[in-house]
């Protein structure tokens, strides 16, 4: 698992020498079982046509579901990897930030756990899916399915840090942890997957219609 938490600078757009960073996607995506699967996530989004709001959804769901399932299956090693691992932040910003509800998702988060949380816990968990929200709002899909899946690496791998941060800091526990995960998650899905997203009419002719690329750098 450690693999897909490095080596995100090399994966730019940035000119390299070598292998180019189509050949370097391929030879990884033959080594990396977790690259693999968000590449056939991505690619199955991409085939289907769906709207941008509901392929955000759909992989809200599963990147929540990933985590969980890594802190179930094994937290001290999830713990033990994330702990020295540095948030990385999309350059071309979070596009789709606005598309997640997030006071909607802290709101059932409160219910679901059953108790009235305390001020510090209700701070951490809206700034918990704040940073849900950025880095599902990060993920790009104009560029195809390499694209797409990268950036979804990074999307969970924030998310899996800022995870292990609140439990390494005591802000919540395991359990909180656990059921925050499958809230955001859940939540995400349901309401994108329902949302009908307007589109802006031009009014004027747009000469330079140049799609954003998407690469990302630490934040170190």
């Amino acid at each position: 698992m450690k693999a897909w938490l490095q080596g995100e600078k090399r994966l730019g757009f940035e000119p390299v020498k070598g292998k180019s960073q189509i050949e370097e996607f391929v030879e990884e995506l033959h080594q990396n079982e977790l690259l693999k699967y968000l590449f056939e996530m991505a690619y199955e989004l991409d085939s289907e046509g769906a709207p941008i709001q509901k392929r955000i959804g759909r992989l809200a769901l599963r990147t929540t579901s990933l985590v969980n399932t890594w802190i179930k299956e094994d937290c001290d090693t999830f713990l033990g990897i994330m702990d020295d691992i540095e948030p990385l932040e999309f350059r071309v910003g979070s596009s789709y930030k606005h598309l997640v509800l997030i006071d909607l998702m802290v709101r059932r988060f409160i219910a679901d756990i059953g108790r009235q949380p305390n001020a510090d816990t209700v701070r951490r968990v809206s700034e918990d899916a704040n940073l849900f929200a950025e880095s599902w709002g990060g993920i790009q899909f104009n560029e195809g399915p390499e694209i797409t899946a990268l950036c979804t690496r990074v999307a969970l791998r924030n998310i899996a840090a800022n995870i292990a941060d609140s439990l390494c800091q005591n802000d919540l526990d395991i359990w909180c942890v656990r059921r925050m995960l499958v809230v955001f998650g859940q939540t995400s899905n349901e309401k994108l997957c329902l949302l009908k997203v307007k589109q802006r009419k031009r009014r004027y002719r747009v000469l330079d219609n140049v799609l954003p690329k998407c690469y990302y750098r630490s934040l170190i």
